[in-house]
């Protein structure tokens, strides 16, 4: 009785133990350690069940000692089995991630009139941030620059855009799904009951009104915002912000059959994929480590700037961690791919 009463209390401190995971982070070796307690009382279990069936009575003993000698085995080769293991320890981190990143992607979802007419017009904002940002791409010849310098122009460049949208709350609607996606996976991962597809099917409907709503805000302001700096340029310069040919390279660059346009715009999907996972990934560990309640209970910093400035930064970096490394990660896989292209000779 009192080993069954040790094992319940075990068991009770697991499962807390996950809910405070599912709260406050996750750390790949925490789970690790949990899901090897969690064996080991299973195994505790049936050996204490096994040896005091052995001592009070002999019925159904083979059938245990056999269930014993199995779970033995299979944990043993579950043990040695590095696929198991990855899959094991990664699943709750991976939950975690979708879970930090679909908090975000519920930025992105306009739930009534109001609210798409919000997204449009910061889809709009978005739409005349990156003429500009496109206008600074062009603005040199890279031809002939060292590929690190050509990463680092561009990633500055595309990361500062994505940080100015984020802080103005600007939308760009290829960034869109990256968010709204793992917020739909979160969504489904909670789904019990055939009310709870109505549920999702009418959340399905909101995300592709948002993501037509951004598409069309950031394509009305960009066209028009391109047309009026080049004909700015044109008065200040006397021609146009791209010469023929350098224009007519521009569009032959981007034909949607003639080169791998679609193929290209697939990966830098992809890409926004891998940017959303990275800020969902940062903001889980800023959770597990509280490293936003660290900098705001810092002797030295409080001290230096004072508690309420440290108080606010802290809490500024709280909200806006996760939209910021989505940007700077995105800047970056963005910048780096058509440099590691170049130097492969790709």
């Amino acid at each position: 009785t009192d080993i069954q009463t040790e094992l319940t209390n075990g068991r009770e401190i697991l499962i807390q133990v996950t809910r405070h995971l599912e709260r406050h982070g996750v750390s790949v070796d925490l789970v690790y350690q949990k899901e090897r307690l969690k064996a080991y009382l299973d195994r505790i279990e049936l050996l204490v069940t096994t040896y005091f069936r052995a001592r009070l009575q002999r019925e159904g003993l083979d059938r245990l000692c056999s269930q014993l000698i199995v779970t033995l085995v299979r944990g043993n080769n579950y043990d040695r089995d590095f696929s198991y293991l990855l899959k094991k320890n990664f699943s709750l981190l991976s939950q975690k991630i979708v879970d930090f990143t679909g908090n975000t992607g519920e930025h992105f979802i306009a739930q009534n009139t109001s609210e798409y007419l919000k997204m449009f017009w910061y889809a709009a904002g978005g739409g005349f941030l990156t003429a500009f940002t496109i206008m600074v791409k062009y603005a040199t010849n890279q031809s002939d620059w060292p590929l690190f310098v050509q990463l680092s122009y561009n990633f500055f460049n595309y990361a500062l855009s994505f940080l100015l949208m984020h802080f103005l709350h600007f939308k760009l609607a290829t960034k869109q799904p990256a968010m709204t996606a793992a917020a739909l996976a979160k969504k489904l991962h909670l789904r019990e009951n055939t009310e709870d597809d109505e549920i999702f099917v009418q959340e399905i409907a909101k995300i592709s009104r948002s993501q037509f709503s951004a598409v069309l805000g950031n394509l009305l302001a960009v066209l028009p915002t391109a047309l009026l700096l080049n004909y700015l340029w044109i008065l200040n310069s006397g021609h146009s912000y791209l010469d023929i040919t350098h224009a007519k390279l521009v569009l032959e660059s981007i034909h949607p059959w003639k080169t791998f346009t679609v193929f290209y715009a697939a990966l830098t999907g992809v890409l926004l994929w891998f940017a959303g996972i990275t800020s969902g990934w940062i903001e889980n560990a800023n959770a597990f480590y509280r490293i936003s309640d660290r900098i705001g209970n810092h002797k030295f910093l409080r001290n230096l700037f004072g508690e309420k400035r440290v108080q606010w930064i802290s809490s500024r970096i709280d909200h806006n961690l996760s939209g910021m490394c989505s940007a700077i990660s995105l800047g970056f896989y963005l910048a780096v791919l058509p440099t590691l292209g170049s130097f492969f000779g790709l």
